[in-house]
């Protein structure tokens, strides 16, 4: 739990055309700052074999970004200001963001010269899609939040219409937007969201100070990213349960986290890094275990007297080596949440699956009600998610932080857009 310190200060989507928009200006008087970020540029060059359609070729977004494209660069550039459009937008001046593996990805090519990351973007782009910041101006139909208010934004934009959204799975919508990749993110000195995209950090301030706050607003993101996958779509686990986590990058280091406040009764981490591992620990890992020093499913069986796992969450991207030792080590009714990215498919023998039982589930990206799950279980005293952060950079520094992040040694580094914290 961390220190008390001073209290808080009291006080858009991009539509697809198939899907309806009625806005309107979000106030007469506009807040004018000059915008600046972390900007991504590349070129356009299809990969031979891909077929562009004619609306990516009218757009520039591509579908799949990795197969576009070619030679990306970055360098902190300014950006057009963003405009509130509509009656229920927020401004906001952005504070703290995460860096992402999938931000490394977008900046560091494949061996052709191509994002190495296969999602949805466009480009120049503000990257950053884990952040928090001030609320400085509101939409006249807006009621959550209010100028001066800290918020964490969620960095997905849901269409709400469509099937998957009226199916509860927003974070598959069919127009879905996401901030960093078609849209301007976190990094940049100003962003505009819908108020429902906005998370009130009051509660988190008032019991432990303003940076504390923003810190948390930045590190919600991939938090929610795990309750998406565990609770969500998987429907969680029983009190008590075991859980087990393969990877610990910021993802399984907040599964790690979220099984304790959850109310896991043993937190197995696997994790080649030493570092990580600690940090795991102090997380709330029970126990934690170099995959590359010996049998992880022999280990798993040995913590669990035999009885094997209960939750299994994937987090390594590392799905070729590690699912043989998840299948092998499951219990009886498990539930496997598959979170990690992996490189290349592979293989799988689904007789485990069938003989005990058990269940996979796959989940993408954070919304599904995690933010006000997440804020709340740190400003209750349940969770601290800041023990990941292991650096802090001014946006001038982005690039840095950056290249660092690539090198894999870090849990969670930060970029602060209005500078570093006095």
């Amino acid at each position: 739990m961390p220190p008390p310190t001073s209290p808080v200060r009291t006080s858009e989507s991009t539509a697809d055309s198939r899907v309806p928009d009625h806005r309107v200006p979000c106030s007469d008087e506009k807040v004018s700052i000059a915008m600046k970020g972390l900007v991504l540029t590349a070129d356009w060059k299809p990969k031979a074999g891909y077929e562009v359609t004619a609306a990516e070729e009218r757009s520039r977004r591509a579908r799949r970004g990795n197969m576009v494209w070619h030679n990306p660069t970055m360098a902190v550039a300014e950006r057009p200001d963003p405009v509130p459009s509509s009656e229920y937008d927020v401004l906001i001046r952005d504070r703290v963001c995460g860096i992402c593996g999938s931000d490394v990805h977008m900046f560091v090519p494949d061996e052709h010269g191509y994002l190495n990351h296969p999602a949805q973007s466009r480009m120049p782009i503000a990257i950053g899609h884990e952040y928090s910041g001030e609320v400085i101006e509101v939409g006249k139909a807006v009621t959550r939040v209010r100028p001066g208010d800290l918020v964490a934004v969620e960095g997905q934009v849901n269409c709400g219409r469509c099937r998957p959204c009226l199916r509860g799975i927003p974070s598959s919508c069919d127009f879905i937007e996401d901030r960093g990749f078609t849209l301007d993110g976190g990094t940049a000195t100003l962003s505009v969201a819908h108020e429902r995209n906005c998370w009130p950090l009051t509660a988190v301030a008032e019991r432990y100070g303003e940076d504390y706050a923003y810190d948390v607003g930045a590190l919600t993101e991939p938090a929610a990213v795990v309750y998406n996958g565990m609770i969500s779509r998987a429907g969680g686990f029983l009190p008590g349960d075991t859980v087990a986590v393969f990877g610990c990058g910021p993802v399984g280091l907040a599964a790690v986290g979220l099984a304790g406040a959850l109310g896991a009764g043993r937190i197995l981490a696997l994790e080649p890094a030493a570092p990580k591992r600690d940090i795991a620990a102090a997380l709330g890992a029970t126990a934690t275990f170099d995959p590359t020093t010996g049998d992880a499913a022999a280990w798993l069986l040995a913590e669990t007297q035999g009885v094997g796992v209960d939750m299994v969450v994937d987090a390594s991207g590392a799905g070729s080596r590690v699912m043989p030792a998840i299948f092998d080590s499951i219990a009886v009714g498990a539930k496997i949440v598959c979170l990690g990215v992996n490189k290349e498919p592979f293989p799988m023998d689904t007789v485990p699956l069938m003989f005990r039982s058990a269940s996979m589930y796959g989940a993408v990206a954070h919304l599904g009600g995690g933010y006000p799950a997440v804020v709340a279980l740190h400003a209750a005293g349940k969770l601290d998610l800041t023990k990941m952060i292991t650096g802090r950079f001014s946006l001038d520094e982005g690039i840095a932080a950056i290249e660092r992040a690539a090198t894999g040694q870090d849990a969670k580094l930060l970029i602060h857009p209005q500078g570093l914290p006095g």
